[in-house]
């Protein structure tokens, strides 16, 4: 099984509360095997690509910058 997450707000590092519950939640799902990808917004500090605890996370620009975290 495929998921798809399109959220507005992700942990950008450990640290990062916003979006954490998501994060706990596709976790889940990958540990029982689901793939799953999430889409969130962008962030000057975080990659536009990356893969965590087996989840990729891709972060789009919104067409307005201070909208973005």
């Amino acid at each position: 099984m495929r998921v798809l997450f399109i959220t507005s707000a992700y942990p950008t590092q450990a640290d990062d509360p916003r979006g954490i519950f998501i994060h706990r939640l596709a976790r889940g799902l990958r540990r029982e095997g689901t793939e799953v990808t999430v889409i969130a917004p962008g962030s000057p500090n975080a990659r536009r690509y990356e893969e965590i605890d087996g989840i990729a996370v891709h972060r789009v620009t919104y067409w307005i910058p201070r909208w973005q975290h």
